[in-house]
């Protein structure tokens, strides 16, 4: 009598699990101290508007050539887990053996 094999004998089983990867990159831009960013006080000396300041320094930091660099990058499940959409592949882990 032959052996009896197992149906389910060289299938692998998956779970899908929805990530998110957030980056934190810095620059550094220099802000030209004029009327746009500075404030006459009543005693007629100027002081830093720093909310001011800081719209100006992030309007400078959206040019192309600004140098962004990666300071760090952290990934964790997502807090949202979800159908994954048609248009989204996805990786198994079958394909990345442990030492790799």
């Amino acid at each position: 009598m032959g052996k009896a094999t197992d149906a389910n004998e060289g299938q692998t089983y998956s779970i899908q699990l929805r990530l998110r990867r957030v980056t934190y990159e810095d620059a550094y831009v220099s802000v030209i101290l004029n009327d746009k960013v500075m404030q006459v006080q009543e005693d007629g000396t100027s002081k830093i508007d720093f909310e001011k300041f800081l719209a100006e320094a992030i309007r400078v930091s959206t040019t192309p050539n600004v140098d962004w660099q990666v300071e760090s990058s952290q990934t964790e499940a997502h807090p949202l887990q979800a159908v994954r959409p048609d248009d989204r592949r996805v990786i198994d882990s079958f394909y990345f053996p442990d030492d790799q």
